[in-house]
């Protein structure tokens, strides 16, 4: 199998029919996070979207849960959401993503590389014919005549070349070529910190959260998680006396906590106003 480190997603991901109905349940923003993991996690398998640790070993409900950082009966619900809509199949206790040409097409993948060695091989064989010419001593018309055929054979092998360039040799363009820079830690940053409500010990919390190792997909959870702290009670009695501080929340870890209580009222509208970017709408432009 080709060793390939990426996954497509449309950039109109959000306006599919079956996410935006999994995005309005309760939820529903953690449900899309674990599909998104599940996306990638079968891309890191890069078996036709099976998701196993060894052919033997398939991931347990158990293990995803743990993998994801998820509690089990999320992890639960989800697959079971995913399954009713199609998106994934369970055969023999392994996930499979339905459909995963839409997301990896190995398949053309190997066909264009195959087609692009070939003509590199062509295109090295010519130039040892060409550069073997320089070693012939013979009578100047027979090595014009050889000279003249073996520079027209490299002229068409040039052409070659330029196709190469324009289909482009997939091992140059996926491997060598510098990959897009991430979000810098700077907007990450900035973007937390409008969202959260309480805004003490700037340079600190900064500090904090630099020590995260952050992926789009993280920092996607940990908007959302902060989206729905927004609405608990402990944040939006008193007038958010009770909210902790950020540096304390990052270095604790709090977007991994299990949210259950939401409040409502002024208060819960008020914390909720302060986010200037949700979670999806960040997701959506990592990808």
């Amino acid at each position: 199998m080709a060793d390939v480190k990426w996954i497509k997603i449309v950039v109109d991901i959000f306006n599919n029919r079956k996410i935006e109905q999994i995005e309005a349940m309760p939820n529903g923003d953690t449900y899309l996070v674990i599909w998104i993991k599940l996306l990638c996690l079968a891309g890191s398998v890069n078996d036709n979207g099976a998701i196993y640790i060894t052919r033997e070993v398939s991931y347990t409900e158990d293990m995803i849960a743990t993998r994801f950082k998820k509690p089990l009966s999320v992890i639960r619900l989800a697959l079971d959401i995913f399954q009713k809509f199609g998106m994934i199949k369970i055969i023999n206790d392994i996930v499979h993503v339905s459909n995963w040409s839409k997301y990896q097409n190995i398949e053309g993948l190997d066909r264009v590389r195959e087609q692009g060695r070939l003509r590199v091989g062509k295109y090295r064989e010519t130039k040892r014919l060409l550069q073997s010419t320089n070693d012939i001593e013979t009578g100047s018309d027979l090595q014009n005549v050889t000279l003249r055929n073996v520079t027209d054979r490299y002229n068409v092998t040039q052409c070659n070349g330029i196709d190469i360039d324009k289909e482009i040799d997939i091992d140059k363009e996926i491997e060598k070529k510098p990959p897009k820079p991430p979000k810098g830690d700077d907007e990450r940053f900035n973007t937390f910190w409008s969202s959260y409500p309480k805004k003490v010990s700037k340079e600190t919390a900064k500090k904090a959260f630099a020590k995260i190792k952050l992926t789009d997909v993280l920092m996607a959870e940990i908007l959302c998680a902060l989206e729905k702290y927004k609405l608990t009670e402990q944040w939006t009695k008193d007038n958010g006396q009770y909210i902790p501080n950020p540096t304390t929340w990052l270095n604790q870890k709090r977007w991994e906590d299990e949210i259950q209580e939401v409040a409502h009222g002024e208060n819960a509208r008020d914390n909720a106003a302060h986010s200037k970017t949700s979670p999806f709408e960040y997701l959506s432009t990592a990808f």
